[in-house]
């Protein structure tokens, strides 16, 4: 939606933005300007090209306290080992801080006129708790990732509980255990220190942030909701939500109220009587109620409301794209406008984007087997003759779309693109070890992958791989994998599996 006030040019009408939970991250961009484009790949590109980097499900038995260890000691085990089932470190530290940066510069420049307020839940105060710039909360990027780190917190599944070091003046400051990194340790007994409270998502005092905003005196709100009217905001607990709240609160923080506070629905309850006020005073057209006025702008409910745990790069960018329309067909000024939003917004999202290969990646993000990337530009100096050359492989499609600009600009593959050369590799029974040469002007070979959204087919110059004799003598596949993962590796760039 805040990809609809850029296009209608509402962006500077805004004194404060608020932001809560992922609704930070993307208020930051929105006040960098970074949409719809770069804040928007973040969430369609980034986080579905992690995959289990970044969620896995799989893990949710850990947060239970089920495996071969328990307690504390497994634990420990997982943050020096292991991830959590939400993996906020690769969100924020690598995505926002490396990959995808958010523009720091123009952020602290145009935050001095338009602060960011970031709200998390305190969990000694019991309530909802504003983080900002002018208070001292953060005033460089990694300090904001750190506040939006507690902001998204999700309790039981996104790690420990986070506890600022700033020194900012509307945090509560409380005595416990030393900690490292903002996070606190899993074993009791060590030294106290005093520092902020400690924090976790905004759902449990303040989903939707409007109520810090009335509280510091806003007259005019726009709320932008993320799930459409009609949805069941309340309902018992899942089984697995109360193992996991249990553990997490009772065992591991020792916060029981907390714990009695979410197994009786109080947030659901809170989040339902925020719908409701907002709902309200957006059918009061009038005014006569007086400030704050508020409007709330949902999602269709002929929309499938997008899963929180959603990877589909296709339904994370259609979900941008409903929420483009909706919002511009509210907020345009010309009648004549409204009812467009939809084909507007495949004009500002077009369907090209899903068509090609997900954003350029110049650094390296997995370390497994499983995954491979590249973290510098390919040389263009010659192969040295006493290495293997590198692999055959698709070409670069930013280098085809110069030669022709029909075609949208890539710069990585697909899954599928690598996973097939690997495959055609591996079946392979001969392995040549002559000198590469280039294949015939007339030849078909190598025309393996259309070009994407287009029809026609991308012809893919074919080299002879050479390997060392220690590879023709072995046997094993995975050996031979490996190597070849070691080969795209080194020799390959702006290549990413996804």
């Amino acid at each position: 939606m805040v990809c609809a006030l850029k296009q209608l040019n509402l962006t500077d009408c805004f004194d404060v933005i608020y932001g809560s939970s992922a609704g930070a991250l993307v208020g930051a961009y929105f006040i960098t300007g970074q949409v719809p484009y770069e804040g928007g790949q973040v969430y369609y590109d980034w986080l579905p090209a992690a995959g289990k980097d970044f969620i896995n499900t799989a893990r949710v038995l850990r947060s239970v306290g089920l495996g071969p260890l328990g307690g504390d000691v497994w634990d420990w085990l997982r943050d020096k080992l292991g991830k959590p089932v939400l993996n906020l470190d690769y969100l924020l530290r690598d995505v926002v801080q490396k990959y995808q940066p958010l523009d720091w510069e123009r952020f602290r420049d145009k935050e001095r006129h338009q602060p960011l307020k970031i709200v998390a839940s305190g969990l000694v105060s019991r309530q909802a708790v504003v983080l900002d710039s002018h208070h001292g909360n953060f005033a460089s990027l990694p300090e904001l990732a750190e506040c939006m780190r507690a902001s998204m917190l999700l309790p039981g599944i996104a790690g420990p509980v986070v506890r600022l070091n700033s020194t900012g003046s509307n945090v509560l400051r409380v005595t416990g255990p030393a900690f490292d990194n903002g996070r606190m340790p899993r074993f009791g007994g060590e030294p106290t220190v005093e520092s902020g409270e400690p924090m976790a998502d905004a759902l449990l005092y303040e989903p939707i942030p409007y109520r810090s905003a009335v509280r510091e005196n806003a007259t005019h709100i726009l709320v932008l909701r993320t799930r459409p009217d009609g949805v069941k905001v309340t309902g018992a607990f899942k089984l697995i939500e109360k193992l996991i709240m249990a553990r997490f609160f009772k065992a591991k923080n020792r916060m029981r109220d907390i714990y009695t506070y979410m197994k009786r629905l109080g947030h659901k309850v809170l989040y339902a009587e925020d719908i409701l006020w907002l709902n309200n005073r957006t059918m009061d057209i009038t005014g006569a109620a007086g400030p704050p006025h508020a409007l709330a702008i949902s999602p269709l409910p002929d929309r499938t409301e997008i899963a929180r745990y959603e990877m589909s790069r296709e339904a994370i960018f259609n979900a941008l794209r409903d929420g483009f329309a909706r919002a511009y067909d509210v907020l345009v000024a010309d009648p004549l406008e409204r009812g467009r939003g939809a084909q507007v917004a495949k004009q500002v999202l077009p369907d090209a984007i899903l068509d090609t290969a997900p954003a350029p990646v110049t650094h390296s993000l997995f370390a497994n087997g499983d995954r491979a990337a590249t973290s510098a530009p390919a040389a263009a100096a010659a192969a040295d003759p006493l290495q293997p050359t590198a692999p055959p492989c698709p070409p670069n499609a930013a280098q085809e779309s110069a030669a022709d600009p029909s075609l949208p600009t890539v710069s990585r593959f697909t899954t599928s693109e690598v996973r097939r050369w690997f495959r055609n590799q591996m079946d392979s029974r001969v392995w040549s070890f002559s000198e590469p040469q280039p294949p015939d002007a007339d030849s078909d070979e190598g025309d393996t992958r259309r070009a994407p959204g287009r029809g026609k087919k991308m012809r893919i110059d074919v080299l002879l791989l050479r390997l060392r004799s220690s590879l023709m003598k072995s046997q094993a596949r995975k050996r031979r994998r490996r190597q070849l993962l070691q080969l795209w590796r080194n020799k390959r760039a702006g290549a990413v599996l996804v």
